[in-house]
């Protein structure tokens, strides 16, 4: 079985940049409009499917997402990601954390003391939780 999940946002390729950027991933599949613009982004992790980017506004009407710099905002979705290795945690730490709504401290994980991680809901609004 193979579930696939998908980021909704009005920001994609922004977010397919810093999510690149973030675990190291590369691009497989784009679809683009025919006025150019970037409608579907499937990231991949070698030969592996990671994630995929669509825009918001081609799932539904809602306005662009909200900045909100509130430490109360509520997720749009929680994403794990474990298996990064301690230099791979600290480098999505650093992309993931840049304008973040929040970001906890990266240390011990609270189950599992013996590896390090950290929970961050980044600027586009998703909970990544990221682990070694």
């Amino acid at each position: 079985m193979t579930i696939e999940s998908a980021i909704y946002t009005s920001r994609n390729e922004e977010a397919v940049e810093i999510y690149i950027k973030a675990f190291g991933l590369t691009k497989g599949y784009t679809a683009h409009s025919a006025d150019g613009k970037l409608v579907y982004s499937k990231l991949m992790n070698g030969d592996e499917h990671f994630i995929s980017v669509v825009p918001r506004d081609n799932f539904n009407k809602d306005p662009d997402e909200l900045y909100i710099p509130s430490y109360s905002f509520q997720p749009y979705a929680q994403l794990s990601v474990d298996g990064l290795g301690l230099e791979g945690v600290k480098k999505a730490y650093e992309i993931l954390k840049q304008d973040a709504i929040r970001a906890e401290p990266l240390g011990p994980l609270d189950w599992d003391d013996t590896k390090t991680g950290s929970g961050i809901v980044d600027k586009f609004g998703y909970l990544w939780w990221i682990s070694e």
